[in-house]
């Protein structure tokens, strides 16, 4: 897996998560500390994030960190 499809396939699972849970982007922005932009970013796997705000995405998302990330 390359770094592009890591971050690309990170995106569409925090997505899927944040539509499972009604979420909007602006929803999971404010729980999670960032913009919606940020998160709009993040969905299409333009945007990096360190450790510890995947890990405050995953808890605004209700699931634990190793569930967004991608596996081969």
């Amino acid at each position: 897996m390359t770094e592009r499809q890591f971050w690309t396939t990170l995106g569409e699972r925090v997505r899927a998560f944040r539509k499972h849970g009604d979420m909007t982007q602006g929803e999971l922005a404010e729980e999670a500390g960032y913009t919606r932009t940020s998160i709009a970013n993040l969905e299409a796997g333009r945007q990096k994030m360190p450790a510890y705000g995947l890990y405050r995405v995953a808890r605004a998302l209700g699931v634990r960190l190793w569930e967004i990330l991608p596996d081969d």
